[in-house]
């Protein structure tokens, strides 16, 4: 083999070692990518499902009506009050878990925190709910900013 030919041999291997780095790195980001819509589609269809089966109970909407209103519950009201709050409690620590792992964008968490917000606003009796999931969920300020956000508006509460 001669100088040329050896040159050439090396500079279509380096080449062929370049090129399918890029393609390893072009993959990846469309797998991020796949990911990142995933966690957010998955997000959005929780929601989704949480809307759906509150319109089909009509017996949550005289709930909705008291917690907006503030009126104190049954035991069995408190019960689903609970849940209700439950439920999208996990949605949120989806939405902190997703983000924290890199799989959901920085615009979606903002939404969340917005949606997270809007629930206590509309719903103010929720907040004592919350509070007892404290310790269940273990609410540590300084995990996540959802946590903090939430942290502060207990103790605004006094709860």
């Amino acid at each position: 083999m001669d100088i040329n030919t050896r040159q050439l041999a090396e500079f279509v291997g380096v080449t062929a070692v370049v090129l399918s780095l890029i393609f390893v790195a072009l993959e990846l980001r469309q797998s991020n990518k796949i990911a990142i819509a995933s966690s957010e589609n998955e997000i959005r269809t929780a929601q989704r499902e949480r809307s759906t089966a509150i319109l089909e109970s009509p017996e949550v909407w005289d709930l909705e009506v008291k917690i907006k209103n503030g009126e104190d519950l049954t035991p069995e009201e408190t019960v689903a009050m609970t849940h209700f709050v439950r439920s999208n409690f996990l949605i949120w620590g989806t939405t902190m878990q997703q983000y924290n792992n890199d799989v959901l964008s920085e615009y979606t968490l903002n939404v969340q925190i917005n949606n997270m917000k809007a629930f206590f606003r509309d719903y103010p009796g929720a907040w004592q709910y919350l509070g007892q999931m404290r310790d269940d969920f273990q609410l540590i300020r300084g995990i996540n900013v959802m946590w903090d956000v939430l942290n502060d508006e207990l103790d605004l509460r006094g709860i």
